[in-house]
């Protein structure tokens, strides 16, 4: 299978930015909204019976920037090697939301933000439709997923690679977790559960210099898998966009869909 990939010169870093751009409007907006959702782990490599804590990113800077308030997180879920699918009560970001590895293999967690309006207004913004608002800058519909890998004790089963149903997902074709300098990452990028070919996926490592910046760039083909070359040891964030006309645009301008996915090297 042979990919393109591209490291994030000046000139692919424009590309990239624009085509995330749909409009003006969704310039705006995503500006206004610019906060994404990712999950931190406390360890990405441990051994079977010690805890993961699990936190929340939220905001600009990686790997932490903000606090995500509870009630705006639809669902915070860890899958075991063995397959079963629980359930967690999340936790503020201090101290974490903690999860003793009580199997052998492989684990993967999700987070589902509820999803919701943004609109910017002449006199600042609300969470509201572009219908039920007043003097209207602009507005978007948003949806918001993160996903993360980490193995215990060794990397066992498939959980990395399950489908979870999220309207756009990242889909590791390899287990992250066996992953070393120089290997590469192919990932299936699926919105509303089928590839979504010539996309942006876009890669970075923490310790990259930039905040607001990635290390790696690439796109999907036309079966929607993107080949991430991992440039650099350590901990990895994987970042997808998607945008749609809405189907009725007296509610919003756009609609806006991201997802994240975590792991670890060694």
């Amino acid at each position: 299978m042979k990919m393109k990939w591209l490291p994030l010169s000046k000139p692919c870093l424009i590309i990239c930015i624009l085509t995330l751009l749909i409009s003006g409007n969704a310039l705006i907006c995503s500006r206004a909204l610019a906060h994404d959702l990712w999950i931190n782990l406390s360890k990405h490599h441990v051994v079977t019976g010690d805890t993961v804590k699990i936190y929340l990113g939220w905001g600009h800077d990686y790997p932490f920037s903000d606090l995500l308030p509870i009630e705006r997180l639809k669902s915070l879920e860890i899958i075991t090697p063995s397959g079963k699918r629980e359930v967690l009560k999340p936790e503020k970001c201090i101290p974490g939301t903690p999860v003793t590895t009580l199997e052998t293999g492989t684990y993967l967690v999700s987070a589902v933000m509820k999803p919701g309006y943004y609109t910017k207004t002449v006199g600042g913004h609300t969470f509201k439709s572009k219908r039920e608002s007043k003097d209207v800058i602009s507005s978007l519909w948003y949806e918001k997923f993160a996903k993360a890998v980490f193995s215990s004790d060794t990397a066992l089963g498939s959980a990395y690679k399950k489908v979870l149903g999220h309207t756009i997902e990242i889909v590791p074709v390899e287990d992250p977790t066996t992953l070393r300098q120089n290997d590469t990452l192919h990932v299936k990028v699926l919105f509303r559960g089928k590839p979504l070919p010539k996309t942006f996926v876009y890669g970075s490592y923490l310790g990259f210099p930039g905040l607001h910046a990635y290390a790696y760039a690439t796109r999907t083909n036309a079966e929607g898998i993107a080949g991430i070359r991992i440039i650099a040891p350590g901990i990895w964030r994987l970042m997808v966009q998607h945008h749609e006309m809405p189907r009725n645009p007296d509610l919003c301008d756009i609609m806006k869909y991201t997802a994240f996915l975590t792991f670890g090297t060694k």
